[in-house]
């Protein structure tokens, strides 16, 4: 948080999983996924879109999550600010108001994804798909 990264090579070099909100509603949904897999000890990225907010609110949402987010993972939380749309069309999104996961090869190509709330079964469906690029 607050310095500039590339999405989604962010996190070339290893496997990861990026969870994904594209939303604000989809925003309150990504804490479950996020801390089970930092349980898991899989490196895990957050990414906030905030674009579709007003400008004059980034501040005061940059400030909140910041707040909302546990210290280890500030280097791993990502806030897209621009071209939004064009990641939600490259990305093929169909619902914004839930959670988009990508489980990411290390060379930064997306292995597999699914758009999902938190629940034991989807977990470990990524899991799985983790688990088969490591």
């Amino acid at each position: 948080m607050g310095t500039d990264i590339d999405f989604p090579t962010a996190a070339k070099g290893e496997a990861a999983i990026f969870v994904l909100a594209f939303s604000h509603e989809a925003g309150d949904k990504i804490r479950p996924w996020v801390d089970a897999l930092l349980r898991d000890k899989i490196a895990t990225w957050g990414v906030a879109d905030i674009e579709g907010a007003p400008f004059f609110v980034h501040g005061m949402i940059r400030s909140s999550m910041k707040k909302s987010t546990p210290q280890a993972q500030w280097n791993r939380t990502l806030i897209l600010t621009k071209d939004s749309k064009a990641w939600r069309d490259a990305l093929n999104i169909s619902n914004v108001k839930i959670p988009l996961i990508l489980v990411v090869r290390p060379n930064g190509s997306i292995a597999w994804s699914i758009e999902a709330l938190y629940s034991a079964d989807a977990y470990q469906q990524v899991k799985t798909q983790f688990s088969q690029i490591k």
